[in-house]
């Protein structure tokens, strides 16, 4: 199978209460787009508003964290309609109007569609995600958000099909919570990869993992004499 492309990520501020947040894309019809959104606890309750933008359609994929002594982390899928450029607006994913919450996106480009949702129970102490793939050569996008707030300015990704991914976004309030992202272009082989941290340890942390699959490969290159029959004229 084919890898999809990474396109792009891009994200709002997490360090704020305010909503909604913005984030702006650019799309390709038919690129796989990812939203998560993340916030330090949900307060009296969870709020699974979808976001808008483009007029594209967001299916939720995942939704973690309830109350006020949890984590919160909600994840969206979506496949642009058209190419387009626009502003992915979310809504504030908990009761709470002054918690710290944030929403991200990615874009993936040559995908065949959506595989495996990973998410784990919330307060997870490891702040890794492991997930059965479903298809050979998919991507994986993860975001967690750690209620403990750990101090994860020294942390170690975990290694999936012999890399350790990307990370696009790390960042902490210490009297609130800890926020991550991070994407693996290429997982190799369908079957059990596990991904996040393998430190810092010791959070309470709500994380969720979305695969992206790929496309179907082209055939085996020609040989150069073939290749040369192809381009010749009478």
């Amino acid at each position: 199978m084919a890898i999809p492309t990474f396109v792009s990520f891009g994200s709002s501020a997490f360090n704020t209460s305010t909503s909604p947040k913005t984030v702006a894309i650019s799309v390709t019809a038919g690129d796989r787009i990812v939203v998560m959104s993340l916030g330090e606890h949900a307060g009296s309750s969870a709020v699974n508003t979808a976001p808008t933008g483009g007029s594209e359609t967001y299916t939720q994929a995942a939704t973690l964290g309830t109350g006020a002594t949890t984590a919160r982390a909600i994840a969206w899928t979506a496949t642009a309609a058209s190419t387009q450029s626009y502003s992915v607006s979310c809504v504030r994913p908990m009761s709470s109007t002054t918690a710290n919450w944030g929403c991200m996106v990615w874009v993936l480009r040559n995908s065949n569609g959506f595989g495996v949702i990973g998410a784990p129970t919330v307060d997870s102490t490891s702040n890794s995600v492991t997930v059965t793939t479903t298809q050979d050569n998919s991507a994986l996008v993860i975001a967690s958000s750690d209620f403990a707030a750990v101090d994860g300015t020294t942390r170690t990704r975990r290694t999936i099909n012999s890399s350790t991914g990307a990370e696009d976004l790390y960042g902490m309030v210490s009297t609130s919570y800890t926020w991550y992202a991070q994407r693996y272009t290429d997982t190799g082989t369908a079957g059990s990869v596990t991904g996040g941290y393998s430190a810092p340890t010791g959070q309470t942390s709500a994380i969720i993992a979305v695969e992206v699959k790929g496309t179907a490969g082209g055939g085996p290159a020609l040989p150069p004499e073939l290749i040369m029959q192809t381009m010749r004229t009478d």
